[in-house]
């Protein structure tokens, strides 16, 4: 059955723009401190949030205090409040432990800010919250975060190398992830749900872990994730949207472990046939538990495998490795691969542009400028030709 998202509120009540006071509602009252504008969202509680600035734009390296005082009281900062630091040139912001809310759209365009850690005790990031963070690096997200928002590191290019998800999120949001560069992902023990678009066009992910607690993946979840070679999804799945894994053209290994075919679309791992000629169900191998070939086969997805292969599924989802990744470099429009055995090269819309088998080092000459995605070895690396 088809899983259902609600967007999270752009506005959490830490992150609002009111502030009770006494009885009543009022305007939140706000105030500067060493250059940092506060929104006071508790007066009883003594607790606020970073707001926008109404002068200069912040900007270069900002540290958000734990404590901040005005009118005689000690403030304790609680959350980024939204659109705190959007679209300012900021290049890094150290964050406290007392943080829990990171509101909609607090870093969004921040194209400035390179790394940022993100303390244990954040519980909320929220919607577009560090959408279009082109340079961005996170090692790991909080430990303690339960919610995340739609399109929160959409476009983070530079995200992270390897990410896991915690366990205490259950739901990956529409476009939460979509265009970024990490290489391997987690999805972690408490994932039930990806949402439409989560992953998509992530070309440099080489391996994914699907938790046993998935239950589906939504359309287009991980379109265009050229770079997968093999996904193993868990007894307790039992939903693929339209196009969940459609362009993976790296594809060379399906295992599913239930024993009922998972609800898929007919082209949930379809291509593009005018750039790809040959489909990922006649180059890959689906593997499925031993009994159930038959109900596979005569489905309008699954069916579709020209090589469907029963196998044993005893344990956990054991998850593949990856080889070292290859290594690339650019003059103009030449490009070198330094590698050994086959590889390809496709645009970053998915059109096939070289593939071959190098024996130490190949070269191939790129059609124009624009981002690439080379892989071999079982691993992708993306490279931007610009001149």
């Amino acid at each position: 059955m088809k899983k259902t998202f609600t967007l999270t509120a752009l506005l959490a009540v830490a992150c609002g723009a009111m502030a009770q006071t006494g009885g009543g509602v009022a305007e939140a009252e706000s105030f500067v401190a060493g250059g940092i504008r506060y929104s006071v969202t508790s007066a009883d509680g003594r607790t606020v949030e970073v707001a926008k600035s109404e002068g200069d734009p912040y900007a270069g390296d900002i540290v958000v205090p734990q404590t901040v005082a005005h009118g005689g009281a000690d403030y304790t900062v609680t959350a980024i409040g939204y659109m705190a630091f959007a679209s300012s040139t900021v290049t890094s912001v150290e964050l406290p432990a007392t943080i829990g809310n990171i509101c909609g759209s607090a870093f969004q365009d921040c194209y400035h800010l390179t790394k940022m850690e993100l303390p244990d005790g954040i519980v909320e990031i929220g919607d577009y919250a560090f959408e279009g963070c082109s340079n961005l690096e996170i090692d790991r997200l909080p430990a303690s975060l339960t919610t995340l928002g739609y399109e929160a590191f959409e476009g983070c290019y530079c995200l992270a190398d390897s990410l896991t998800l915690p366990d205490g999120l259950k739901e990956v949001p529409g476009d939460a992830f979509s265009y970024c560069g990490m290489e391997s992902l987690d999805t972690g023990d408490g994932v039930t749900a990806i949402g439409t678009n989560a992953f998509r066009d992530c070309y440099s992910m080489a391996s994914v872990t699907f938790g046993d607690r998935l239950e589906s993946i939504d359309a287009w979840a991980f379109q265009g994730c050229s770079g997968l070679e093999k996904i193993e999804l868990p007894a307790s799945c039992t939903y693929l949207g339209p196009q969940a894994f459609y362009a993976c053209t790296g594809l060379k290994e399906v295992r599913v472990a239930a024993t009922t075919p998972p609800e898929a679309d007919p082209n949930t791992f379809g291509v593009n046939p005018l750039t790809t000629p040959t489909p990922v169900y006649a180059q890959a191998t689906l593997y499925v538990p031993r009994g159930s070939r038959e109900a596979y086969a005569a489905h309008a997805c699954w069916g579709q495998f020209e090589n469907i292969v029963e196998a044993d599924f005893t344990s956990s989802i054991a998850h593949a490795g990856a080889g070292a990744a290859p290594t690339v470099s650019l003059a103009g429009l030449t490009l070198t691969i330094s590698a050994n055995g086959h590889y390809r090269v496709f645009a970053a819309d998915g059109r096939a542009i070289a593939e071959g088998t190098a024996q130490g080092k190949a070269t191939v000459q790129l059609p124009e400028r624009g981002v690439y995605v080379v892989e071999a070895g079982g691993r992708a690396v993306k490279v931007a030709a610009t001149r």
